[in-house]
């Protein structure tokens, strides 16, 4: 696909402004990607589509304030940033039933849209609500304003009504017991909420999950989540600030955004905005404010920020305040342990194969999953310089990946695909598919030592050792943990854990949180013991490096012996 040069020109331009956040700026280049390469998967960025939705927003009004009664004007970063994209781009149609009538559709069905207060996130979605449900040409469209409580929900349509009726769909669209109808598409447009009277039974075409930091669940973006099935090109738009509380859907949501914007994740059909303060950014600087905040200078003046930013000195609550509500931080988030960066930049190369094993000498690591879940098995191989190759393989079973893939929001079958997770036939993972392939790297390599956590593997381990496989228990705790965790971090920083970016490695990195004891003694772990982030992979990577430690009794040091967590 060829684009003028100009859009080309200006997408690659807008990369580099320098009031934009790390991920706003991942976002922007994932659009010139795309634009460059995206043919290649079949997308399509259709300008005339984009500018529809556009022309349609700004035919609206003002309601409220100073503007009221004047048509609203999107700013630059609204139209190029978040409408132009999602309504823009578009992808093949493979639904047999439609695709002869409609062979391309929009590509994205979900947006993730998050950014402080007070930027026109409400004002925006009322308008992109307005037009799924009278200005798409989608017939007998159901469009859903959605929160916990109905009432809530109401804010974003109330607006949305109130612009309706000033404008030329005043008199094409009625109003009636809080719902929106046009007559002429069939098509309706109303508030909903988990105390509303019905959450089933909805064919969606739209929603708006309202300020999704504070729903206490996911269930009301599930409603409309599971509603999507019979369109073509439904639309789920998530509008939110930073929150107080990482143990939240929207958290959940935002970390699996962010790893489709660093490239740990792949999916074309979610779509996200994040402006946001980088981490280390300084709070009190004007500088990083419009990071944050896009509109500032627009619906947003610096004086009033400058005040706030004077009281959030001074008080605790004002602080926090200032932080989640103004400069879009979530407070209690986690740092993450190694960043994207360094990671990446230790891969070097394509992961190693069977043939680059020959004759080497390794170390492996292995957690066992229970039955149903994901088990992990990981190589190492000593290099010259004290560098180390990583060879991963991992296991599911196969019955349960397409479920797998829908709870956990990751593309399992996919992984499958490229052979970077082995199916197991069943809806049970047979641990013979894992022995196998242990076994088969022993004719190959010299495994020295194998180490497993003791959950779910004595028989495993008792049939390897009949194949003169060592294997040794290895402890999960911080005492065993400590050393090969904080060995990671060291190879990391040096490029010398050479594991050639293995998409499901490089995911379960992204999850990790590190966690200490009272002697500041350090393991991998995650957050919750129950969290659909997996980190299986990385534990079995430091029990090989633990099986190593152990083996050449080497004394590694180390510059942050001290304890104190680390973020790389």
């Amino acid at each position: 696909m060829i684009y003028p040069k100009e859009l080309l020109q200006k997408a690659k331009l807008r990369i580099n402004d320098k009031d934009i956040g790390k991920l706003l700026r991942l976002a922007r280049q994932r659009h010139y990607d795309d634009l460059l390469t995206g043919h290649e998967r079949g997308l399509w960025y259709d300008e005339v589509s984009a500018n529809k939705t556009v022309n349609f927003i700004e035919n609206l009004k003002h309601t409220k304030g100073i503007w009221a009664g004047t048509n609203i004007t999107l700013e630059e970063w609204q139209k190029e940033d978040i409408i132009k994209p999602i309504f823009g781009w578009k992808k093949k149609n493979d639904d047999p039933l439609s695709m002869e009538r409609y062979p391309y559709v929009r590509r994205f069905n979900v947006a993730y849209n998050e950014v402080a207060r007070k930027n026109g996130k409400s004002t925006l979605a009322s308008g992109v609500g307005l037009y799924l449900a009278f200005g798409d040409r989608e017939q007998g469209a159901e469009v859903y304003a959605v929160a916990t409580k109905k009432d809530q929900a109401k804010i974003v349509w109330n607006d949305a009504e109130r612009m309706k009726n000033k404008c030329g769909l005043k008199g094409l669209v009625k109003t009636a017991y809080s719902t929106m109808t046009m007559d002429k598409l069939n098509s309706v447009f109303k508030p909903l909420g988990r105390d509303s009277d019905t959450e089933d039974g909805l064919n969606v075409h739209g929603g708006i999950v309202d300020e999704y930091h504070g729903h206490p669940d996911s269930g009301m973006f599930d409603v409309l989540r599971s509603g999507m099935g019979s369109r073509i090109q439904p639309l789920i738009m998530i509008i939110t600030t930073a929150g107080f509380s990482r143990v939240s859907p929207c958290y959940d949501e935002r970390e699996y955004a962010i790893k489709i914007l660093t490239g740990v994740l792949q999916n074309d059909n979610y779509f996200v905005f994040i402006a946001a303060l980088d981490e280390k950014d300084d709070p009190f600087d004007p500088k990083n404010w419009k990071k944050a905040n896009p509109n500032l200078g627009v619906s947003l003046n610096y004086k009033d920020f400058e005040a706030m930013s004077q009281e959030a000195r001074g008080k605790t609550t004002a602080y926090n305040n200032f932080l989640v509500k103004r400069l879009n931080v979530w407070t209690t988030a986690k740092e993450q342990w190694i960043s994207y960066e360094k990671w990446d930049a230790s891969a070097t190369a394509p992961q190693i194969t069977l043939e680059d094993m020959k004759g080497r000498s390794c170390y492996a690591g292995l957690d066992l999953s229970s039955t149903t879940d994901l088990s992990a098995l990981v190589f190492i191989f000593p290099k010259e310089g004290g560098a180390f190759d990583v060879y991963c393989k991992f296991f599911m079973p196969e019955d349960t990946l397409a479920d797998r893939k829908n709870q956990d929001k990751v593309p399992y079958p996919e992984w499958v695909r490229d052979s970077l997770i082995i199916a197991t036939p069943g809806n049970v993972i047979d641990y013979d598919y894992i022995e196998s392939e242990i076994i088969k790297i022993s004719e190959i390599a010299d495994i020295k030592e194998l180490a497993f956590d003791r959950y779910n593997a004595t028989q495993t381990t008792n049939n390897l050792a009949k194949h003169g496989i060592n294997a040794l228990p290895f402890g999960q705790g911080t005492a065993q943990m400590n050393a090969p965790t904080k060995l990671i971090e060291t190879l990391i920083l040096g490029k010398k854990l050479h594991h050639g970016a293995n998409k499901v490695l490089n995911w379960m990195c992204s999850n990790v949180e590190i966690k200490s004891d009272s002697g500041g003694q350090i393991k991998i772990s995650k957050n919750d013991a129950r969290s659909i982030y997996r980190v299986d992979g990385m534990v079995s990577l430091a029990m090989a490096l633990g099986a190593y430690l152990a083996d050449t009794k080497e004394e590694t040091s180390s510059p942050y012996e001290s304890g104190e967590i680390r973020f790389i």
